[in-house]
C-alpha cells in the first residue's frame, strides 16, 4: 500500500506530490515502509526521460529550502546521489 501511494503522488509529476513523499520517508520509522518509499522514488519511470529528470531536479532544489528539516534533507541527498552518477 505505501509503494501504491507514493506512486499516486509521484505520478503527479508535481513538487506537491513529490514534497509528500519526501516527508513520509524523512519521517518514516519502519525499516521496510522507509525501503517502499525508496524504491517508489528510485523506480519512477518518468525519470528515466529527459524532461522527467529535468523536472525531477527542478522540483528537488525547490525543495531544498522546504520549510521542513526532513524534506530539506532527502531533498539534498537525492540531489547529491544524482550528481555522482
Amino acid at each position: 500500500m505505501t509503494w501504491k501511494t507514493a506512486e499516486a503522488l509521484l505520478d503527479r509529476k508535481d513538487s506537491v506530490g513529490l514534497r509528500l513523499v519526501l516527508l513520509a520517508r524523512s519521517y518514516a520509522a519502519n525499516e521496510a515502509t522507509a525501503a517502499e518509499i525508496q524504491a517508489a522514488l528510485d523506480c519512477n519511470p518518468d525519470w528515466m526521460t529527459a524532461d522527467g529528470a529535468d523536472r525531477l531536479t527542478r522540483h528537488l532544489r525547490e525543495l531544498t529550502v522546504d520549510e521542513d528539516a526532513g524534506v530539506r534533507e532527502e531533498a539534498r541527498r537525492i540531489l547529491g546521489r544524482l550528481r555522482s552518477q
